[in-house]
């Protein structure tokens, strides 16, 4: 079976996966945090989990943002597509609301990325107000990035997405907004009199259990985009600003393979004592060896 981009979704689970593992025995370790469900940041608090915690939590806040893009391009390739094959009508497929949803999932997904920069940053021990600021932008957007995501995928389904998928998605999102509620609710009752001689407050450990299993959803989520980013494809185009019709013009890209072809020619010729020969350009944009019959 081909990979295609499907690299991309189990690169940003393993990132995660060791931020959040990594950090967590590193804390209990060194007994920074207590081992029975300590809440994700105070796992990332202290000395020296919170720098892998701030360094890994950017990395997968960059890899999340490349699965969105990936996974916006591809719908929105999709639906260009279908509006083609239909000829401009209307349709399940090419209905207003897609596109406008595709795109609004962008921008929360955004939102949910600065707010785990913000999260990773901003240790909760030093500045705890923007610290939660940024896990309340995190959880909030991811949440509605799930669920806005469900909805397409129902829609795609099952041309795109298989409907046992966008179901397990959609009761992944309602599963995980049933723990973000619980979260919020037990982490304001008791949360503030934890202290670190009584580690053990009920509402405390629910709170930051449901904080976990929130985790690992939104984990489990972008899991799911292997079905879909097996099938794609990721190749690099070379474009050129055209400062004439103020497009990005391919044929002004040919234009300049054709003068590096002829630059290296030159070269080659005006400089026949050097002992390797130079290399050309063809017109994918590619720097292909020279031959024996290149050199002078």
């Amino acid at each position: 079976m081909a990979l295609g981009l499907a690299w991309l979704p189990i690169i940003t689970t393993v990132v995660l996966c060791i931020a959040l593992f990594a950090t967590y025995g590193i804390g209990v370790a060194f007994g920074h945090v207590h081992y029975l469900f300590p809440y994700i940041s105070d796992a990332g608090a202290e000395y020296p989990e919170n720098s892998l915690f701030s360094f890994l939590f950017d990395v997968a806040a960059l890899l999340i943002l490349l699965n969105v893009y990936a996974q916006y391009l591809m719908h929105g390739t999709y639906f260009k597509h279908i509006t083609h094959q239909n000829g401009g009508g209307g349709g399940a497929l090419t209905v207003k609301s897609l596109p406008i949803v595709n795109k609004l999932s962008l921008i929360v997904a955004v939102i949910a990325s600065c707010g785990m920069a913000i999260v990773a940053n901003f240790p909760v021990d030093e500045k705890i107000l923007v610290h939660l600021l940024g896990a309340f932008l995190l959880f909030t957007s991811s949440l509605i990035y799930c669920f806005l995501q469900s909805w397409v995928s129902y829609r795609l389904s099952p041309e795109i997405v298989p409907p046992c998928l966008s179901l397990f998605r959609l009761l992944l999102s309602v599963f995980s907004a049933a723990a973000y509620v619980i979260l919020i609710i037990c982490g304001t009752v008791l949360r503030w009199d934890a202290t670190k001689e009584n580690p053990m407050l009920r509402y405390r450990r629910i709170s930051a259990g449901c904080e976990w299993f929130l985790a690992f959803a939104v984990i489990i989520f972008f899991l799911t985009y292997i079905h879909e980013f097996r099938n794609v494809n990721v190749t690099p185009r070379l474009l050129f600003w055209n400062t004439d019709s103020q497009t990005w013009d391919p044929e002004v890209t040919n234009d300049l393979v054709e003068r590096l072809n002829d630059l290296s020619r030159k070269n080659k010729r005006s400089d026949s004592s050097r002992d390797w020969p130079l290399g050309h350009f063809s017109k994918k944009g590619r720097c292909q060896p020279a031959t024996t019959d290149d050199v002078v």
